[in-house]
């Protein structure tokens, strides 16, 4: 290997130990800015104590009806999705259940998303210096350094390293339609899939650029995806069909989220919905049907908070648009908003990104791919719920096009034509 192919091996090493460091150091003045803060909070929305029953031979079990709703004793539970659960599991079979476990699991996804940033953006970007700044602004992005210790024990870190294999893949598919890409491909998306539910239906955008590319050729290919993915989520899946009489494809928290987050449209006051406005209203729900809700399974839970988000959505459409426009723009700086520094950070990024968004559509470029994505969780965001922290994990990306946007306005040269990668030809 040439001494300059091993380039982009250091500057990943680099930016990898880059963004640990940060975080470390970021640590005591995340601690000062929350002084309540304990080991204890690290364990948001239950990730802790599922992953807990199943290192301890209890399986995927919760003592609280979708992480919210507390119950007597032990309940199945697919209220968090299994990848990162089985993640935490095996770090607790290995490693200490103390505070520096998770920290220090949580730092290192973060190194590794860093490092793989930088990888999609020599490719997209082709430059070495702007895949460097996308990573160094990666490294010292406040919001995520402040997620990868409050959610330490969540599902971003592991979902975004899935997230940019999975553009790595279907790039490959784009240069030629493999079909051992495109099975690796749809594998690396169930598992995103089983991390993040929300991008369930973004394999249509993989589809449609994958037959714009190769046309006929396309089929066997889109048909490998499907095979693998399917596999691959098989199992929770039929795991699901057994325990709770419903195959539920990845978690049972989505007509809890559509009705939480809608319910008050009724009411024509639209407002970040608190855990205490919410337990009322689905504990009526479950009434209305002759059973109190601790007596459903989660499933049953599911169907009926989503059938009853439904029966306001349709029965108030233009509330329901109202309400996904303010969600709409919530969705950028809702929590957090009173951190001068993540203001300021993240404006001058949207500064770029949002005239990026559009470069990168009209161009029909590989990045103009990213694009589409990023824009599939806005509005499947919108239409649903609002708060930054659920765009959070896509930032690295929309950093990534904030950059492209940023050399094109200001004439950066970039080089025509990308430079090496070790082991791609």
């Amino acid at each position: 290997m040439k001494t300059s192919d091993r380039r982009p091996v250091f500057t990943a090493l680099f930016l990898f130990l880059a963004a640990f460091a940060a975080r470390l150091l970021f640590y005591p003045a995340f601690r000062q800015m929350n002084p309540a803060w304990s080991f204890q909070n690290l364990d948001v929305n239950h990730w802790l104590v599922i992953a807990r029953n199943v290192a301890a031979g209890r399986g995927f079990t919760d003592s609280a009806l979708m992480t919210y709703f507390q119950t007597p004793s032990l309940h199945a539970t697919a209220a968090r999705s299994p990848v990162p659960v089985l993640l935490l599991a095996g770090l607790l079979k290995i490693f200490p259940d103390r505070l520096p476990t998770f920290l220090i699991y949580s730092w290192t996804l973060s190194g590794l998303n860093a490092a793989a940033l930088y990888y999609l953006a020599l490719r997209r970007l082709k430059s070495r210096r702007l895949a460097l700044v996308t990573g160094l602004i990666y490294c010292f992005y406040f919001p995520e350094m402040d997620r990868s210790i409050a959610y330490a024990a969540a599902s971003e870190g592991v979902f975004i390293l899935l997230f940019i294999a999975y553009f790595r893949f279907c790039n490959r598919c784009f240069d030629r339609p493999s079909k051992a890409y495109a099975a690796a491909a749809g594998l690396v998306f169930a598992l995103a899939f089983l991390s993040r539910p929300v991008i369930l239906f973004m394999p249509a955008l993989f589809a449609g650029a994958m037959i714009k590319h190769h046309r006929a050729r396309a089929l066997a290919p889109l048909a490998c995806f499907a095979a693998a993915a399917a596999l691959c989520a098989a199992p929770w899946t039929m795991r699901n069909q057994k325990v709770f009489g419903r195959p539920v494809l990845t978690t049972t928290l989505g007509g809890y989220n559509l009705l939480r987050h809608n319910w008050m449209i009724e009411t024509g006051k639209y407002k970040l919905c608190t855990d205490d406005d919410f337990e009322p209203v689905a504990h009526r729900a479950a009434a209305e049907t002759g059973r109190p809700l601790e007596s459903m399974n989660e499933a049953e839970l599911d169907a009926l908070f989503k059938e009853k988000a439904k029966q306001i959505i349709r029965r108030y459409p233009l509330r329901y648009l109202e309400a996904s426009m303010i969600r709409l723009f919530w969705l950028w700086y809702k929590i957090g908003a009173d951190r001068p520094l993540y203001v300021i950070q993240n404006a001058v990024i949207y500064a770029f990104l949002l005239p990026g968004l559009v470069m990168t559509l009209l161009r029909r470029s590989r990045l103009g791919f990213i694009s589409v994505h990023f824009l599939y969780f806005i509005v499947m965001h919108a239409a649903i719920n609002a708060q930054f922290r659920f765009i959070e994990p896509l930032m690295g990306f929309g950093i990534m096009i904030a950059v492209f946007a940023a050399a094109d306005i200001f004439g950066f040269p970039r080089n025509s034509s990308p430079p090496p990668v070790p082991g791609v030809k």
